[in-house]
């Protein structure tokens, strides 16, 4: 499997700041439309006569072809404090659709020489709106924050996680831990996190797409949200799976000195954690060291893990002798020492724990070799 490297290339942090600059800029000017539509709620409406209203037709040229758009075009006057003045901004958002449905109905309810009402600024009478503010806010307006916050997110994900690769990229490998860690919980609580905003954040665009009231919803729109749906549910899947192996039987490994030391030979103690007789018939333990070794695939820049070494130290079909005990662990002198940096080095136990009639389970315990 490949892994981008972010300590061998530049793309993902400059990624990270366009996509972090850009989703920004974007949760700006689309939120810029919430806020004011919820601003002009306070305006004063004022009596106005319509000058002219017509459908304006706006036309775009794609890859599949013309495409033509429609939004409503009303011009107004009307008075505050005996003075004049004129407008014709229908709405905040000032958004075309391909449906002329709506343009066309605005048009015909207000002709013109028509009577209406509108929302003055009481601290500038030239700024004004002709819908009323007071309604649902438009579903597309919310599909526009929505999406620019994604953006937004996105990058600065992977703006943290590029510096903060980088910030360790180089660093000394410190002594481990005598109790090595599989991360089963780590691996629960970060999917599970993720799950959550993700979800609860898709769950609050549909209730506010929903509770918008502007009819039915855009296809593009329900698409949008259908995909980042099926994508949810995904990860609630995973979650529920990482959740169901925290209960599963696992190994405890304890490295006496913290770390393997290379031309020696270091003492693994093992017990297996939440077991029961029949749950596991058997394990084998292996010590991988792998280099990841950068690979450029046009102008993107990856590392992908190469075993350098690759031995059983343990093995066993035995219950009881899984349920406690210790074994020894040489490491040539000439091995590689952990390391960090453009190629690092990174050494594991790989861990397979066999169960009658389903999936053995496998997990990873880093260790440092020095």
């Amino acid at each position: 499997m490949l892994a981008r490297s972010q300590s061998t290339s530049r793309i993902p942090l400059f990624v990270g700041i366009l996509f972090t600059v850009v989703g920004a800029a974007l949760a700006a000017f689309a939120s810029s439309f919430v806020v004011r539509t919820i601003e002009a709620r306070s305006w004063t409406p004022v009596e106005a006569t319509v000058l002219r209203s017509e459908v304006v037709r706006g036309t775009s040229h794609t890859k599949h072809g013309t495409r033509t758009t429609f939004r409503p075009y009303v011009a107004y006057a009307y008075e505050v404090g005996g003075a004049r003045f004129e407008g014709d901004r229908y709405d905040m958002a000032r958004f075309s659709t391909g449906d002329p449905g709506p343009a066309r109905r605005a048009v015909e309810e207000h002709p013109a020489g028509s009577r209406a009402t509108v929302w003055v600024d009481p601290a500038d009478p030239s700024s004004s709106v002709f819908s009323d503010p007071n309604g649902p806010i438009p579903a597309a307006q919310w599909a526009f924050v929505a999406f620019s916050l994604v953006f937004l997110g996105i990058g600065l994900g992977a703006l943290v996680s590029s510096l903060r690769d980088r910030r360790l990229a180089g660093a000394p490998i410190p002594p481990g831990p005598p109790v090595l860690s599989n991360d089963r919980r780590g691996q629960f609580v970060r999917g599970l996190v993720f799950t959550a905003v993700w979800n609860g954040f898709l769950a609050l665009v549909f209730f506010l797409v929903r509770s918008s009231g502007s009819g039915p919803v855009n296809p593009i729109l329900f698409v949008f949200l259908g995909v980042f749906g099926l994508v949810g549910l995904v990860l609630v899947g995973a979650t529920l799976r990482a959740g169901a192996k925290l209960f599963a039987p696992r190994l405890e490994l304890t490295c006496g000195r913290g770390f393997l030391p290379r031309g020696g030979e270091a003492l693994v103690v093992y017990r297996l954690l939440g077991g029961r007789p029949g749950d596991v018939v058997g394990a084998r333990i292996e010590l991988v060291a792998q280099r990841f070794k950068t690979v450029r695939q046009g102008k993107n820049t990856y590392l992908r893990p190469v075993d350098l070494s690759r031995e059983t130290v343990f093995e066993t079909d035995s219950f009881r002798t899984l349920a406690r005990g210790d074994f020894h662990v040489s490491v040539p002198g000439d091995a590689p020492a952990s390391s960090r940096g453009p190629e690092p080095v990174r050494w594991h136990f790989a861990v397979e724990l066999a169960r009658p009639a389903r999936k053995p389970l496998r997990d990873e315990y880093s260790v440092v070799v020095r």
